[in-house]
Parts: C-alpha cells; structure tokens; sequence
C-alpha cells in the first residue's frame, strides 16, 4: 500500500510494456524453434529477450549485452504475480499473455540447465541464483491460477508443472553452493543466494540456515563481497581493463580477468576508494571532535560562569528583597504616623482658628460695648480678672457660655505653658521672679484680649509651619523608600 505500491505498479508496468513491445518477436522464434540460443556462444546471446533498455525512452539499447539472465526474468514475473496476488494490480489481457509467453520460453530453453551469466551477469553456469527466481515465479503463478480459479492458461498447460519440477531438482542438487556446473566455476558461497532465503522464500529453514553459514565465508570486518575471487575491479582494474563499470565480458575475456587476480585483491578498487574515504572521513570526524570538544569545554565554561553570575544575582535578589520589605514596613509605619500627625493638625488647627475668631469676637465685642458706654460695660472697668470679664460679657448676652467656655480653656493653656516655661527656667537660674499672666491685676481687658489673639495667631502661624515641614519630611522620605 502507498507510495511504494503505486512505484511498484509504475516499474513493473514500464518493464512490462517494454517486454511486449520489443521481446514478444524474439521469445516466439526461440519457442517455435527458429532460434536456438542455448549453450555459451557469445553470438546467440542477442537473441535473447533483451533484460536492458533505456530509461529514459522505454527503448532497446542496442549496445553488445550478455542478455543470457534468467534471473532477470524470473524477479519481474514473480513481482508482477505478487501485486495481482495482493488484489494491486490484476494480471489481465497483454499482460496475461506476456506471463505465459515468459514460462514458455523459459521452459523451451529448459532453464534448469540453462547455462546463464546469473546474478552478478559474468561465468556461463548453472547458478542457483538464476533457478531460485524462476522457481518463486512459478510457484507464485500457482497460486494465483487458485486464487483467481483460472481454467485456461497462458502457456501450455503442463509448462508450470514441468519448469517447478525440473527447477527445484536441480536447485536442491546445487544448494547450498552457488555454482557446481561446469565444475571450473563451482562457487560454494554467494552473496546473491540470500535472496532465495527472503523476499523469494524457495529454501526450507534448514537449507536457509546452510546458506547463512555459507555465506560467513564473504564477510570481511566491514562488509562482505559477492563471492571469494571476484576479479571485477580488483587491483590497477581501471589500467588492465578499462574504466567502464557496465561492460559486459564474454567467458574467455572473464578468464582473462581472472587471470589478472591476485590473492586479497579482489574488489581492489572499490576497497581501496572506500579506503580512502573511509580515512578522509576519519580525518573530519576528528576535527569535528576536537572542535567539539573545544566547543563544549568553552561551553562548561560559560556554563559555570553564568551560574555563578545567577548565585550572585539570586543572593542580590534575596537582599533586595529584604530591604524591598524593611522599607515597605518603614514607609507603612511612616505614613501612619504621617496620617496620625496630619489628622492631629487638622484638630488643632480648626480649634485654633476658631479661638481666633472668638477672641476677634470678642475684642469687637468689648470696643462697641465700651463705647456705648452701658451699665454692664461700666461694670467691666472695675474688673481686672479675665475670668470675670468673661461672666460680665456673658451676662451681658456678648458671648455665649460656649464661646467663654472655650476662651477659658485657652487662657488656662497658656498659662499653664507659661508656668512650665517658668519651672524650667527657675532650674536654670534660681530666684527669678515669677510673672502672672493675663491676671491683669493692672492691665487692661482688652489688652489681654488682644494679647491673647496675636498669641493664638502666632500658635495657629506655627502649626501650619510644622505640618508643612512634616508633610514635605515625609513625601522625601516616601521618594527615597520607593527608588530604592
């Protein structure tokens, strides 16, 4: 299934029209005995339906070919018969046809002793690699013939009984040698014979575990060649036979490639180019580590550094942290008292004001009323005792009991201030006289008012002084909290 599937289809179907077009003609005069193309006479090989085409064009290469390759045929059948078997790709009409004309013609050749170039296209022999191909495709066409229930044929109707027969005796003589016929090229391992353990599965376990064991024998400590003495591009290949990998070479010209084999030379060149690969590459990879190595100990480094840059960072961060804390719980603590202080203002700021405004009151109060000159006012200038000024005037409905009340307050303020004032300085300096304050003994009344007035100005003048100097202490001391 998938793109490897429709590729298969694609391939197969190519391989097929190019059999149909150009090879139907030459396996009809093998099969109806006009041609005889058995035995090793480079001359007939030719004659043969042609295993190599061109590509690109579908078309024959007319280029000389040993086309004897039975092996060939035998993978095309057998693929093509596996993608009908999976129900891919029907076997129908032409190509129907092309399977039957394919069987008998292999069986005209009598392909069981058919002495074909095999697998690797060289020794005219017997070659199991060649008979196992031809025997899977068979076996396969068996099987679809079953499946499909197929009562006529495209061969003749005894063809695929004869060629499975004839097939597997002779294979089972050979394996699991590759070669044994003619006896100067028997080959007891081959790297080809594994195919016939898998995808072709013609070997029992057993015999496939013999080739297995076989094939120890082309295994080297890299790979494993195609067989032991195998002089295609062995050494000085390119000087002693030229440099074309797809000549094809008659089996006298073979044996005078052999001839030119020496002990351990076999594949020389393409050993000694994977050599030379294999040495560059080696080369590269060690530049590779070493500046690998560079890179990753220049990394550690960096690595190292950066982790101590983060202890140091985090270390920072805990400090800060704690400080970000301290002056958050400062600036808390400072802008409570702050609240506390400018709601404290406030308070004395709005009495103070007021005290203000009741002595003004007050003072205008005792103006106009001495200057009417009134039995209540007379009274007053008897009086030398603020305390009593204050009863008179309320008496007299000049100022409310409240208002007294509150002027009363303040007086007993100041004097009290006053006298704390004198205490203090009666530790620094004993004997000073004390003074008595708005006692009036000789003073006058409104005197002391107005006395009293510039003083609670002066007291209000202060506080405002003192609550913008607080708050200003307070907004530098909240600027320097937060920019830390």
């Amino acid at each position: 299934d998938g793109p490897g599937c429709e590729d298969a289809k694609a391939c197969l179907g190519s391989i097929a029209k190019f059999l149909l077009t150009h090879e139907s003609q030459r396996m009809e005069l093998i099969i109806n005995g006009h041609k005889n193309v058995t035995g090793t006479d480079p001359a007939t090989w030719m004659d043969r339906p042609h295993i190599r085409f061109i590509g690109e064009t579908g078309l024959e290469d007319t280029k000389w070919y040993n086309h004897k390759q039975n092996d060939a045929l035998g993978y095309f059948m057998w693929a093509r018969i596996q993608l009908a078997l999976a129900d891919k790709m029907p076997i129908v009409g032409d190509h129907y046809k092309l399977l039957g004309q394919l069987f008998d013609f292999l069986r005209t050749i009598e392909c069981w002793k058919d002495l074909d170039a095999g697998h690797w296209e060289e020794h005219s022999a017997q070659h199991a690699s060649s008979l196992g191909p031809c025997l899977a495709a068979v076996k396969a066409f068996k099987e679809l013939v079953e499946q499909e229930g197929m009562s006529v044929l495209p061969c003749k109707d005894d063809t695929p009984d004869v060629l499975e027969k004839n097939l597997q005796e002779q294979l089972d003589l050979i394996l699991p040698n590759e070669t044994i016929t003619p006896a100067e090229h028997t080959r007891d391992a081959d790297s080809a014979l594994i195919f016939l353990c898998y995808p072709l599965g013609v070997v029992s376990d057993k015999m496939g575990l013999q080739i297995v064991e076989r094939l120890k024998k082309v295994m080297g400590h890299i790979a494993m060649c195609r067989y032991r003495k195998d002089s295609y591009w062995c050494k000085d290949y390119k000087e002693l036979i030229g440099d074309d990998p797809t000549k094809h070479f008659t089996d006298e010209e073979l044996k005078h490639r052999d001839s030119l084999l020496k002990e351990g030379e076999e594949a020389q060149k393409l050993y000694a180019e994977y050599s030379e690969w294999c040495e560059d590459r080696a080369r590269q990879l060690g530049h590779e580590i070493k500046t690998g190595t560079a890179e990753s100990e220049s990394l550690k480094a960096a690595i190292a550094e950066e982790e101590a840059t983060t202890t140091t960072l985090n270390a920072k961060i805990e400090d800060l942290a704690s400080a970000i804390a301290t002056d958050e719980a400062d600036l808390k603590a400072a802008t409570e008292i702050r609240e506390h202080e400018h709601s404290e203002f406030v308070k004395e700021e709005a009495e103070l004001a007021e005290t203000v405004d009741m002595l003004k009151r007050a003072i205008g109060i005792l103006e106009r009323e001495m200057a009417k000159g009134g039995a209540a006012m007379l009274q007053m200038r008897n009086i030398n005792n603020l305390a009593d000024a204050l009863k008179v005037m309320v008496q007299a409905s000049a100022l409310s009991s409240a208002d007294a009340s509150k002027l009363s307050a303040f007086v007993q303020t100041q004097q009290q201030a006053k006298e704390d004032a004198e205490d203090q300085a009666e530790d620094a300096e004993l004997g000073a006289p004390a003074a008595a304050v708005y006692e009036g003994h000789s003073g006058d009344i409104l005197e002391v008012l107005e006395g009293l007035t510039d003083k609670a100005e002066e007291q209000l003048g202060d506080l405002r002084k003192k609550e913008t100097t607080d708050l200003h202490n307070f907004q530098m001391l909240q600027q320097s909290l937060e920019d830390e």
